[in-house]
This record gives structure tokens, sequence and C-alpha cells, in this order.
């Protein structure tokens, strides 16, 4: 039953934002409390009066259903209003019947206060004062020409006063509800507006690097449609098309791709389009303004609605002219040096074709084949087999594949291989390169050229080894840097980090806390009589003071705070998000492990190690890195002429033992 009325009571169900039912709660509650009032008053009179406003006050509160079924059907300012215009006329009619204006202003001033608190607006202040001096004019001028008469009253003074203070109860309950809404209201304001900056500075950003890429000098950018249409170039992609902007938009990028590449681009596109790919890269030519061809790698990502539609393509275009002309040069440079090579001997040269029916052929084999795989040229040329059967079974399926997309794209291809000597049985590694030609009858012949690179293998072996080797003694060259580097921030007696280290750090903790807000306390510690333990129990005593203090600092400290060795006999400790009373607290706890851990003289004496603290805190007592440590030393410089053995806390004069 209780979950049941929560749940009604919170009006989830019909309304959806936050704010919203938290008006709506505003509304049912003050129409809940007067219709409790008018039960109250109409009691009151029934038990101590003549009766007479039963049916009046019985009226009020049937009339409230109306707001309480406006306010479940969703119409929250509807609700408000007629809410507020039954308040206000029930009470002007009680007071053309009672007490006159008196009874008006008691009863309908704090219905004022509750309308302008549940409205939230300027025009429910607006509307809801008009109609109280609406009825405030219509008492004065009634009473004034007699148009209705004011009578005695009818109950005692005292129920008066009880019926004041449930509306004066009710007037402060309303303006409690109100500033309470106000305050949530202006929170979420100011939340949206910081997610509002922080959204638009972020896209901001997001388009700043966008046009930084977008405008790169050396790489052409493309934005285009899901139709083909350029939208948006940038200058590069201009100057490498060779196309005034204005011009190249008012095109598509379909009419300037080279017709032996169209279809390929094509197909790609539309996969991508249709979601089967969210990317492709392609090498194209495209044809430029002038009739030239260039050559690019083009790579292209989709962008997509939420819906899934296809909002725009993004676009890179590298020119690649420049290596393309030199590939063919170079090839065709190669395959006149293959015309010539029967004389090679760690090389061989070879023609190779496949038939119509898939078989393969050699039209030419030069003199270093036979060396090099056992097989006779006049066996190879007979039968291409023999030679496919010497390399090794795990890289012809690779082999076939490198083939047929060069046949498809005319582009040349190399591979690493192993192949079985027939004669002698011995594995070697080869280096296949193969260039297609295209002939007249539209079959494909590949000039090649195969080398032995077992002897470079070899030494690729062992320069990895040596790299290896090198890659060893680089990490132990590391180490020991690291090892040094350690060294230089640490303090040889007490293992704690030192007063370089410290600054360092401390620079990183009072810079974050300054950005998150949070404090810092600086606890600057003195070991007493240092002077006075090594010349009585010898030095050997003072190391183990220094170390023994250091111990517990350390050992009674968290991770993220910082303990370092100052200097001497001095200690320093940073502890981040830590106020001035709880950092004398730790100190407290320090002090008292030490009191446990007492050190032991070879006389048998028992040593006490006891130690002076001073306490600063940023932003309490300092704004910056070098205030907070010099106010803790101040605060540790009064602590000792206090008499050592104690704790001060800058500015105060209080100690925290």
């Amino acid at each position: 039953m209780y979950s049941k009325l929560k749940r009604w009571f919170s009006l989830k169900d019909t309304y959806e934002q936050e704010e919203d039912r938290r008006l709506a709660r505003i509304v049912l509650t003050m129409v809940m409390a007067f219709m409790a009032v008018s039960l109250t008053v109409m009691f009151l009179d029934l038990a101590w009066g003549d009766g007479r406003l039963v049916i009046y006050l019985l009226t009020g509160v049937t009339l409230q259903i109306f707001p309480l079924a406006i306010l479940f059907t969703g119409r929250l300012h509807a609700s408000n209003y007629t809410a507020t215009v039954i308040y206000i006329g029930i009470t002007t009619f009680l007071a053309t019947t009672g007490q006159g204006i008196h009874d008006y202003i008691v009863m309908t001033y704090p219905a004022i206060i509750m309308f302008a608190g549940l409205v939230n607006q300027r025009r429910g202040l607006i509307v809801s004062t008009l109609l109280s001096l609406a009825s405030v004019i219509w008492l004065v001028v009634g009473e004034t020409n007699g148009w209705f008469v004011v009578q005695e009253a009818f109950v005692p003074n005292w129920l008066d006063a009880v019926a004041a203070c449930f509306l004066i109860i009710l007037a402060t309950t309303a303006v409690h509800l109100l500033v309470s809404n106000l305050e949530y209201g202006l929170a979420q304001i100011w939340r949206e507006l910081a997610e509002r900056q922080r959204a638009e500075e972020e896209l901001r950003k997001s388009h700043e690097n966008f046009q930084r890429y977008f405008n790169m000098g050396t790489v052409g950018m493309a934005v285009t449609s899901p139709q083909k249409d350029w939208i948006e170039v940038n200058d590069r992609l201009c100057e490498m098309l060779g196309y005034p902007k204005e011009e190249l938009t008012k095109s598509t990028w379909a009419e300037i791709t080279h017709p032996d590449d169209l279809d390929r681009n094509l197909k790609l596109f539309n996969q991508m389009t249709n979601g089967e790919i969210d990317s492709f890269q392609m090498d194209k030519r495209y044809i430029r303004k002038d009739g030239t061809v260039v050559y690019t790698t083009l790579f292209a990502t989709c962008h997509r609605n939420p819906d899934g539609t296809v909002n725009h393509l993004l676009t890179s275009i590298i020119d690649i002219t420049e290596r393309k002309l030199a590939e063919q040069s170079l090839y065709e440079a190669q395959s006149r040096l293959h015309l010539l090579g029967d004389n090679l001997e760690e090389a061989a040269l070879y023609v190779y074709s496949r038939d119509t029916s898939g078989q393969p052929h050699f039209g030419y084999l030069s003199a270093g084949m036979e060396k090099l795989t056992g097989i006779t040229k006049e066996e190879a040329l007979q039968d291409a087999s023999k030679l496919h059967a010497t390399i090794l079974p795990e890289y012809l399926p690779e082999l076939i594949k490198q083939e047929v997309q060069s046949r498809e794209t005319l582009q040349s291809f190399e591979m690493e291989i192993r192949q079985k000597h027939a004669v002698s049985g011995e594995i070697h590694w080869a280096l296949l390169r193969s260039t297609p030609r295209r002939r007249p009858d539209g079959s494909t012949v590949w000039y090649g050229v195969q080398i032995d690179i077992t002897g470079r293998k070899r030494n690729e072996k062992l320069l990895e080894e040596a790299n290896e080797l090198l890659r060893v003694h680089l990490l132990e060259i590391e180490q020991l840097h690291e090892e040094l580097r350690e060294q230089a921030i640490r303090d040889p007696l007490t293992g704690l980090h030192n007063r370089r280290y410290m600054q360092d750090v401390f620079k990183q903790e009072f810079s974050r806390a300054r950005r998150e807000n949070y404090p810092v306390s600086v606890i600057m510690l003195d070991l007493d009589e240092l002077k006075s333990l090594n010349d009585t129990h010898g030095h050997h005593i003072g190391d183990q003071a220094l170390q023994s203090l250091a111990f517990h600092l350390q050992s009674m400290t968290r991770k993220e705070d910082i303990v370092c060795r100052y200097g001497g006999d001095e200690f320093i400790v940073i502890l981040g998000k830590t106020f001035p009373k709880d950092a004398a607290k730790r100190v407290g706890e320090w002090r008292e492990a030490l009191n446990k851990h007492p050190l032991e003289a070879e006389s048998g004496d028992i040593v006490r190690v006891k130690f002076t603290a001073g306490i600063a805190s940023f932003p309490m007592h300092g704004t910056s890195m070098e205030e907070v440590v010099n106010y803790a030393d101040v605060a540790l410089y009064r602590a000792k002429a206090r008499g050592r053995d104690c704790t001060n806390v800058f500015e105060s004069d209080r100690s925290g033992e």
C-alpha cells in the first residue's frame, strides 16, 4: 500500500521531466493542504460553532477535485490556475459572508505566495495578484455601499488564531518549496549551460582538427555525396586535378575518372554505400582538365546518419604519378635487361604465360634457371609444371593469388619463396619479380627474374640475431639508467625520496590540487636531539633513529602521499586532500607509533625517537608551493621554540599532540 501511494505521489506515470514532476508534487501538496485546512476548520465549526460554514467549506473541498483531475491528466499549469482561482474565490465568498476584509487578508495572502511559488513564472504572480486585488476591491466597495452585510463573528477568537496559524504554516511551506524549486532549477540551468559549453568546445576543437586535416597541403581531400557529387574540396585536390574549385564542385568524380578504373571504383563505392564495407582503398587514375592522366591512391570512408542512410563520404587522394612513371620506366628497363640475362649466374630470367585452359608455359628461360633449380632449360620449356614442383607447397597458393591480381590490375609483383633443388635436394631462398604485359590477343605475359637470395637471408638472420643481442644490451643499459636515476632521487640512508624528487612531484601535486580544488597539507618534521644521540650513543644510533622515523612515516602514509628526507634531520610529508586538523591527527599517530618502538643502545639504554612538526596547508595558509613550504617551516620553528616534541599548525597556538 505504501509503495503504491509513493508511486502515485511521485507522478512518474504522468510527467516525464523531473522538473515537471517536482512542480506537480508541489501543486498536489498544496491542494491536499488546502483540503486538510478546510476540513479542520469545518470540524472546529461543527464542534464549537454554529455549523454555518460547513456547506461552504465542503463546497471548497469538493471543488479541489477539478485541479486534481487536471493535474493527473498532465496539464500542470491549468491545474495551478484552477486551484488558485478556486482558493481565492472561496475565501472571497467566505469573507463576504463573514468579517469582511479582515478575513480575506488572513485567508487569501498566503494563496498569493502559494500561487507564485507553484507557477514559478512572472505571469503567475501577476495573475494571482490581480485576482487578490479584485477581491479586495469587491469587499471594500461592497461593504461601503451595503451590497452585503458583514456579520459578527460566530466562533471564539482563539478559533481565528488557530485558522491563521494553519494558513501561516501553509504559506511558510509554500515559500520553502518555492525556494527549493528555484535552487533546483538554477542548478539544472547551470548544469545544462556547462554541458552545452563543453559540447560546443568539443565541437569547435573537432571542427578545427577536421579543417586542419582537410587543408593539408600534401594530400587532396574531398567530401562527396551519395550521388557522387563533389561537396567540398581542398586546394591541393584542385591543383592535382587541374580544375578550379568552382568548376570541380559542379561535376561528379565519376566524370573525370579514367574509364579503365571506373567499373572497379563504382563496385567498391556501391559496396560501401550499401553497407557491405565501411571504407576502401584503391589505386586509380583521373583525367585532368588538360587531358593528361594523374595516378593516385584513394582512401574513402563512409559517414552515415543515425537512421543508417549515407550522409557523405570523406576521401583522401594522394598523387603517386611520379612513382608510377618511375615504376613503369624501371619495369621496362628490367624487361630489356631480362632479354640479355642468359649469362647471369646467380639469377635467371623468364617469360611466362598461361594458355586458355590455364596451363602454364615458359616462352623463355635463361641458362641460370638450371643452376638454381636443377631442372634443365629444355625440360622446363617442355613441361612448366616441373619447375613449379621445385617450389615448396606452402608458397604456391600465395604465388597463384599474386599472379591473378597482377593479371587483373597489370601491376608488377614480387615474392620470396623457398625451392628444393631437383638434383642436390638443397633448400634455398629465391626472389621472384614479375611484370605483366597485355598481348594483342588479350592474354597476359609476365617478364620476370628469379634471384638466389639464400646468402642474403643468411645475413638477415645473422643481422636479426645481432639486433636481438643489441636489444638485450640496450635493455640492460636502460635498466642501469633507471637504477642511477633512482639513486639520484633517493636518500641512501633512509630509502626515502630526496629533496630534488620532492620539488618535482610537489609541483605536480600542487597543480592538480589547484585544478581540482582540494586541500594539500605539508608537514615538516625535525628529529629531536640528533646531535645529542650521536654524541651520547654513537652515530649508528643516530642513523637508526633516522631510519626508524623514515620507516614509520613510509609505512603509515597512503600510497599517494609523498614522504621525503628534506636534509639532515628534517623530513617533509605531503598529504593530498587533507585538511590541517587531519594532518595534525596523522602526526599524533606517528608519534604514538614511535613511542611504542624505542631503540636500544649498546649500553642497554632505551632511546625514544622524538620529533617536532610544523604544518601548513594549501589554500588555507598559502596559494603557492613556496608559500606553503615556507609556512610549514615557520610552524616548525615555532614548535621548536615551545620546547620540541610537539606539533604546531601555522597561525595556530594549539599544538596537535
